[in-house]
Formats: C-alpha cells, structure tokens, sequence
C-alpha cells in the first residue's frame, strides 16, 4: 500500500512539472572561473536529472551537491577500475561509502543496526549474477536508510546526470509545457484513482504540449520562427495526441545535425493556423537566466544554478543593466572594473526582482557568488558535514573586502581562512525583492534565506519546499554513481526552518498554474509593486532626513548666535 502511495504521489508530482527543456550544452567561459580547479558544488535531482527525457518523472528537488574526491573511494570502487562487471563488489562499494559518509548513519546505533541488516544481506543467492538485480538490491538498501535525497545513480541515469552537466545535450532549443494540468490534476479529488492519473498523464486537447517560455534566442527553434504560445500537434508526422510528455520529447530531441519537423498550432486574432517548421538539431547552451528591465527596475528569472555559468550570466546582465554596458571579457579589464565600480554611484536601477520560483537548485558555488554581488557584508552560509561520529562545522561570513570560511569541531576553532570575493554589483540602498513558491528548492532557499536573514531582501510568494540537506556525488565503478547525504546547511547562519517563509505571501491564481501566457502573475505584480513602496518609503527617509538636517542646521546656528551675544567676545584681527 505504502509504495502504492508513493508511486501514486510522484505521478502526480510529474503531471503538474510540466516543463522540459527540449536540449543543453554546458560551456563556462575561462576568465570567470577563478573557482575552476575545484570539484563542482552542484546540485541535482534527488530521483532523475530533470530534462527533457524525464519530464515526468519525480519533480523532487534538486539538492547541494559537491564531488567527493575519489581518493577517498577505495581504488577497486573508482570508475577507473574497469573490469568485467561484479555485482557483489559494487554492492560492496556502496554499501562502504553509505556506511563513513552518510548523514543519516552518523548514530552508532543506527549505523550498527544498518550493517548488520545489509553489509551481507544478498550474498546468498544468484542477486548478484546481473545488473538489473545488483541495480535493485543497492536501491533496496539505500531506501533503507529513508533518507529521500541520497539515491543510488544506475549506469543509465549516471549519464544521463553527467550529460545535464556537462552540456553534451543536443536540441532545438525549446522549453515546452502542458497548459491547463493544474485544474485537471485538481479535478480529480484529494485521492485520485491510479488510472485517472494514468490517463491524465496522455496529452489531451485540455492539456496541450506548448512552447513556452520563448525559445532561447540564436537556437534552431528561435531562428525557424517558433514562438511562445505555440501549440505543438505532431513531430515528424505523428501526432502528438495521445502520447506522454517523454515521448514527445523524446521525438524531438535528438543528435546533433539530424533534423526534425514540428507542425504547430498558432493562434493569429480569432483564427487558428496550422505552421510546419523543419528544423536542425544542433548542440547548445540553455541560458540560466532570463533578464528584462520594467522601467528602472530590472527583473532576473534564475531558472536553475545547474551550470557552472550561472553566476556569470547574473554578473554580466546586472552589470549591463546597472551601467548600459557590457562586462569586458578580458580578466585584466575585468579587474579594473571591480576596483573602480561603486555600486551606490555607477548603478541606475532603483530595484531588482529576483524570481526563484520552480527554481530546483543548482552548483552550491553559484548561489554564493550571486549572494556575494548583492550583499556587502554578513553570515552567508554554515555547513554541517559528517565527519566520522562527529560534524565538522563551515562558516561563511562575507566582509567587504573578503570572504573568511571559519572551520569549526565540538566548539574548537581548527582554521580561519580568508580568500577573495566576488565584486559587489548591487546598490546597498536599493529594494531588492526575491519570488519563490513550493518549489524553490536548496540552493534558491540558500540565497533567498540569506539574503531575507541578512535584512537584505524582502520575500515574496508562497513558503519555498523546505529543504535543509547536500548530497555529495561520487564516481563509481562500472559507470554508475551514488549521490549521498553528507552535510546540511544554514542559510545565512541559521536554521532554514519549514521553508524560506515569505514576508509578504501572495499565492499565484490557478490560472496563471494553468496558463502562464494569458493569466496575469500576480505574484510578479506584488514584487515591483513592493520595490515602489519601499522606494518611496527610502524617498520619503532621504527627505525627512535632509529637512531634518537642515532645521536642526538652523537650529545650532540660532544657538551659537545666543550664546555669542551673551558672552564677551575678543574680536578676532583681521588678517
């Protein structure tokens, strides 16, 4: 019954995440990589890689990650150590690293318990003779520690993961949705029927695939003429009635070079046009980040903190946004601009909406740098990390000049280290204001709770998912992964809580759930309805501080002269 349920409840996770990106490419310029040599923090789905092939899989959040270095692997375990498969020595080699590195197992107890029950449990027996049977008894074992977010990563979605990462994804570039899911998965009760969900989960004319956001600018799909709102009815002849969002995907992703024909539907006025494009799969970079102006105010959509050039893409289109000019390339150009750039005098925007909702996670790194170009000063971060039977504790705390990591275990400081940051971009004495939802997940809860727990941003939206624990991946052998809880992390040095909590809550309509093109959003209305307010609220304190200023100016004048008057005074000689 209970895996019933369970099976049940991410079918309905997966209908309402809708969205998949239809192709990636990962690529991060060299001069902003100051971090490069080190492993990535990343983050990922804690089921599947989320892409376009796995669109209705599990919507579980993606969680902070970092690559354990493999020398922590025993040598026979390290993906290095090819050979003929070995079911028990992978078993093994699992079993290992969940037993030393695990957060749930940091109970002696509880770690006692757990190797006895599974170190040996399918050594009798054929289990091992094959990888779809070794597959299952390592994620028996891992599901046995009922820790969500720590999962055992099979050769395929190994790849798959290390494909998402590494920008080896080709596409045409086009994110498309399902319209109209939210009302329908509503409709079908607080217990729905498995074969309603079953049924729900076919493309209807209710709940058409659509292209939506635009496609990214410069791609095969932009360059052919799809535009938002496009419907999508067949792929290459077939149509797409009938079939999963997977399928449809999967028909239009492919190898670089091939080609691939969508026919849509395209509402013109009051009618309704039948378009065919015939378009060339090619390999490509998906932006993170989506940036338009609103007047003075600019608004960033953060999409994920996935790639490795995330905080670049921010760096570079806040820079521009602030000054109406591009960040150079060069490092030494860069350089300069951080020394000379003064944010409160060389920036013109009087705001920044920061839009994390539906953002999953991403490179831990990633959120920090961005945090770093809006903050000036402040705790950032604290990890608490398993180390044998005890955590082993980093503080983050950024100054204006560096940012020190404070290692600390059982209240004993062991090393204090200061490195560089990253260049403030943002005005201390503008609003920013931050959107999340239900599932802005791990490193967006990281920058959103750190920039609210630092006075620096004012939530609003509804209360994020709620997720406080990082994964680490580690390589294995014969191409598979582990992806394990090791440490768990205090944004802007306290406790995370339920959720980030907004300050001000604003639930999005169910038709904006429904429609995002047509519907208004009123959650984004609230947010730079809230940058005037407290723009006008720094207005009217600027002004009440200046007519202050200047009665009291008077003020001490009238007195000095009173008290002159009163006084014989010895004329200073003129000179």
């Amino acid at each position: 019954m209970k895996t019933e349920r369970h099976q049940q409840f991410k079918l309905v996770m997966g209908l309402l995440a809708v969205v998949a990106v239809v192709g990636a490419a990962i690529f991060a310029p060299a001069w902003f990589a100051a971090k490069s040599n080190a492993p990535p923090v990343i983050i990922e789905q804690s089921m599947e890689p989320q892409s376009a092939a796995t669109s209705e899989k599990s919507h579980a959040p993606e969680v902070a990650a970092a690559v354990t270095r493999v020398e922590k692997v025993p040598k026979q375990c390290q993906p290095s150590s090819q050979s003929e498969f070995d079911g028990k020595l992978l078993y093994g080699c699992v079993f290992d690293i969940l037993y030393r590195f695990d957060l749930a197992l940091l109970d002696q107890d509880k770690r006692a318990a757990f190797k006895t029950n599974w170190e040996h449990r399918f050594d009798e027996g054929d289990t091992f003779q094959s990888k779809e049977q070794t597959d299952r008894a390592i994620a028996s074992m891992v599901h046995a520690l009922g820790e969500l977010h720590t999962v055992y990563l099979n050769e395929k979605n190994y790849r798959g993961l290390l494909q998402s990462l590494s920008g080896e994804l080709p596409g045409v570039g086009l994110s498309v949705a399902r319209f109209g899911m939210f009302s329908a998965v509503k409709a079908l009760g607080d217990e729905p029927a498995q074969e309603d969900l079953q049924a729900l989960s076919r493309i209807g004319e209710a709940t058409p695939v659509v292209v939506y956001p635009q496609p990214f600018a410069g791609t095969p799909a932009a360059l052919a003429g799809l535009q938002m709102g496009d419907r999508i009815t067949a792929v290459d002849g077939k149509p797409v009635l009938g079939l999963t969002m997977d399928e449809v995907v999967n028909m239009i992703r492919g190898k670089a070079g091939t080609g691939v024909e969508i026919k849509v539907a395209r509402t013109v006025g009051d009618t309704v046009e039948a378009r065919t494009f015939a378009l060339t799969r090619s390999n490509l970079k998906v932006p993170m980040l989506e940036t338009r102006k609103m007047g003075d105010i600019v608004y960033m959509k953060l999409r994920s903190f996935s790639a490795g050039y995330t905080s670049q893409e921010v760096m570079e289109s806040l820079y521009t946004a602030c000054t109406g000019k591009n960040l150079p390339m060069e490092s030494t150009e860069v350089l300069a601009v951080t020394k000379s750039y003064v944010p409160e005098r060389d920036c013109a925007l009087t705001g920044l909406v920061l839009d994390m909702r539906a953002n999953p996670g991403g490179r831990m790194e990633q959120a920090m740098d961005i945090a770093h170009m809006l903050l000036v000063e402040g705790p950032t971060i604290t990890t608490l990390t398993r180390d044998g039977d005890s955590i082993a504790e980093l503080r983050e705390v950024l100054f204006n000049d560096h940012n020190a990591r404070i290692t600390v275990k059982n209240g004993e400081i062991l090393q204090s280290k200061n490195e560089p940051r990253v260049f403030r971009l943002f005005p201390d004495n503008r609003p920013i204001v931050v959107l999340v939802d239900g599932n802005s997940a791990s490193a967006s809860e990281i920058l959103a709770g750190l920039l609210q727990r630092n006075g620096r941003a004012l939530i609003v939206g509804e209360p994020s998912f709620g997720k406080t624990v990082g994964q680490n991946v580690v390589p294995l052998v014969f191409g598979t992964g582990l992806k394990i809880t090791t440490f768990s992390f205090l944004p802007g040095g306290a406790e995370l809580g339920v959720a980030v909590l907004p300050d001000r809550e604003v639930a999005a309509s169910d038709a904006f759930k429904d429609d995002p093109i047509q519907a208004e959003d009123v959650q984004l209305t609230a947010a730079v309805n809230a940058i005037a307010e407290l723009n006008g609220k720094v207005e009217a304190l600027a002004k009440l501080k200046a007519r202050v200023q200047e009665e009291h100016s008077r003020r001490d004048s009238r007195m000095l002269d009173a008290q002159g008057r009163g006084l014989e005074l010895i004329p200073v000689p003129a000179k």
